[in-house]
């Protein structure tokens, strides 16, 4: 393509021009993409993300504020943990007279075959998830000036996005001496959540930092991936007690790996090893007992993202990242009474 219109806004003319197709074409993949063979919307696609072309009406729309539309961008919408987060975004939503679009890009991920279902075309501002998107598109739309607010992560590749997050490491490390100062532990199983996850990693340097603070040896083999599901803890725990592996305590990296724990416990009649999850969700909550856990600010993190996203386009300044603090709920399940 020509310097010169490299320099110029691109329109959906450069977009039909490129993709060799016409410009009803495009305006019907713009409309509904999957109305289009799925060749003809790669490319389509493909043009717009070379072209970094933003619909007209999305332009005019960004430029007006008149939308009133924010979007969050997820990958997986099922768990509990959820519900207490949309909460908080709705209500904010709801009073600063914005809509709020919700989706998830799993089958997105999967098919790569279709245009995004939420971002500068159709909405103001974008709440981000981790792992709902490449770090390619975030880059993208914020050289376009986009809003954005990343949820509970930060990305090395955009330190300058802003973000709110919650006070992770320091809450597993004190999590992890309740369990060695308060009943005597040494060996504490720890269930990790998935590789690359922002709360993943930071919870697992807490028990680290935890261990170290207690002059404890880090071992290796207490590390198990509980990848943040029910299912997968249960099975690890089990296989872990099945072959033997000493522990006295197990720390989950959240609530529904701290589930599957404890079920695994009560089916080997180990109930007694104290157990602390991290999230608060409510079905730990109403378990027997109580599930311990780090209780989380979810949906005061919702809420803020909300409202930080909404001073972003009303041309405020906002932090650069904001850490909300844990609450410890350590009774029941670790071994404390309740209160």
């Amino acid at each position: 393509m020509p310097a010169s219109q490299q320099r110029k806004t691109p329109t959906i003319r450069d977009v039909a021009r490129e993709a060799g197709v016409s410009v009803a074409t495009i305006s019907r993949f713009l409309n509904n993409p999957a109305i289009l063979q799925a060749e003809t919307a790669r490319r389509v696609e493909a043009v717009m993300e070379e072209l970094e072309y933003i619909p007209k009406l999305a332009a005019r729309n960004l430029s007006s504020r008149n939308t009133r539309t924010l979007g969050l961008i997820t990958e997986y919408l099922d768990g509990e943990f959820f519900l207490p987060l949309l909460t908080g975004m709705e209500s904010a939503a709801f009073e600063h007279n914005y809509s709020l679009l919700i989706s998830s890009t799993r089958h997105w991920k999967e098919s790569r075959q279709r245009m995004l279902p939420l971002g500068p075309h159709n909405c103001d501002g974008l709440l981000v998830f981790p792992g709902s998107l490449p770090a390619e598109y975030l880059e993208r739309w914020q050289r376009q000036e986009f809003p954005m607010i990343l949820i509970q992560h930060m990305l090395a590749e955009l330190p300058a996005l802003p973000r709110i997050t919650i006070e992770n490491r320091q809450s597993s490390r004190d999590a992890t001496l309740h369990l060695v100062q308060v009943h005597g532990c040494r060996r504490i199983l720890y269930l990790a959540g998935p590789e690359g996850h922002h709360d993943a990693r930071q919870r697992l340097a807490g028990y680290q930092d935890g261990l170290a603070a207690a002059g404890l040896p880090a071992d290796s083999q207490l590390i198990l991936s509980g990848q943040f599901n029910e299912e997968s803890a249960f099975a690890v725990c089990r296989q872990a007690i099945q072959q033997g592996l000493q522990f006295d305590a197990i720390l989950a990296g959240d609530d529904d790996s701290a589930l599957g724990a404890l079920e695994s416990l009560r089916a080997a009649g180990l109930e007694a090893v104290p157990l602390i999850g991290f999230d608060g969700i409510l079905l730990g909550q109403r378990s027997r007992p109580p599930l311990a856990t780090v209780l989380a600010p979810t949906e005061e993190v919702g809420e803020l993202a909300v409202q930080h996203l909404v001073g972003i386009l009303e041309g405020k300044q906002v932090p650069l990242e904001s850490q909300l603090p844990c609450t410890p709920h350590f009774f029941g399940s670790c071994g404390c009474p309740l209160p």
